[in-house]
């Protein structure tokens, strides 16, 4: 059975989410990386009510992977909130619909705090926010600075490389959930 729990009602997970994002986005979190892997965890444990908030799920008593819905997500699409981000499931419990639970618990969460939509961005789950009923709204191609704000979490859109910050091969696609659509409780919160 899947459940999902906010991160700030499961504190001592704090370490395992910390390891979890830095094994997924090395380029943002990694040494010399603009992301701030402690502050982000922090951040994404301090509330249920407040943006942002992390998201925790379990297969039965496991902990299993993580998300967020967070402010921002996108330098180029400050515009839009809130987003589902920073999406993660232990490869060993991929495909087998956790991510789409998990996606459906943020929007869930989103629709409580009153958001009329739920934005998300990215350049390797397309099928997964197509499937949960995303409409897509662009593509963008972007390039970050050393001074992207690590506030705003890893953004997978960006890698390190010798000379700097360089876009990943494909842009990211940015999608959008509109309230209602799929807007039943799956998750235990």
């Amino acid at each position: 059975m899947l459940s999902v729990q906010p991160l700030l009602r499961v504190p001592q997970l704090k370490q395992a989410v910390s390891d979890w994002l830095l094994s997924e986005w090395p380029a943002w979190y990694g040494e010399g990386a603009p992301g701030n892997i402690a502050g982000d965890v922090e951040a994404f444990a301090q509330s249920e009510s407040s943006l942002p908030v992390g998201f925790v799920v379990f297969k039965g008593e496991e902990p299993v992977g993580f998300g967020t819905l967070k402010q921002e997500s996108i330098p180029s699409h400050r515009h839009l909130a809130p987003w589902a981000a920073t999406g993660f499931v232990l490869p060993h419990h991929r495909g087998q619909g956790i991510g789409a639970f998990l996606l459906q618990a943020i929007a869930l969460h989103a629709k409580v705090m009153g958001y009329a939509h739920v934005y998300s961005g990215t350049s390797t789950a397309v099928s997964l926010l197509q499937r949960a009923g995303c409409a897509r709204l662009s593509k963008s191609f972007m390039q970050a600075s050393h001074s992207a704000s690590s506030a705003a979490g890893p953004n997978p859109s960006f890698k390190r490389t010798a000379n700097g910050v360089s876009p990943w091969p494909r842009g990211r696609v940015v999608y959008h959930r509109p309230r209602g659509q799929g807007a039943t409780p799956l998750a235990a919160a």
